[in-house]
């Protein structure tokens, strides 16, 4: 079920003529609250650093993305979307939220708890038996 999931994500991305790791990208800096960093991006997706950093680069030369360094800090930067990653992420980005959002709420509430509790149980078993 995962990789049907993502497969959807896959071919919405491709749609769009953007790569998946630019739709995670996109998709993180558009329904964060603060700014992320390139570690926070690396951790939230299991995307490998020299992927998510080429994948900013080409977002930073098409005036989507700019990086700050972040307050107090000569070394560590938070990115940013421009205006024009604003509305970029608008057209790509909101139509995934606002699916996501109106697949969970046609499940009852009992299928919408169940599937968290399962999920959640599922997560912290894969997490069981290949991390610890």
């Amino acid at each position: 079920l995962y990789k049907e999931t993502d497969s959807i994500y896959t071919k919405y991305a491709a749609t769009h003529g953007i790569s998946t790791t630019t739709l995670c990208v996109l998709y993180s800096l558009y329904t964060a609250e603060t700014p992320c960093t390139q570690t926070q991006l690396v951790e939230d997706w299991g995307i490998p650093m020299q992927t998510i950093n080429s994948c900013l680069k080409a977002l930073e030369k098409s005036k989507s993305v700019r990086l700050d360094f972040m307050e107090g800090s000569r070394k560590n930067k938070q990115i940013c979307l421009t205006q024009q990653g604003e509305k970029m992420a608008g057209k790509i980005i909101a139509p995934i939220v606002c699916a996501e959002n109106e697949a969970f709420e046609a499940l009852t509430t009992e299928e919408q708890q169940s599937l968290l509790r399962i999920t959640q149980k599922h997560n912290a078993l894969l997490k069981k038996f290949l991390l610890e």
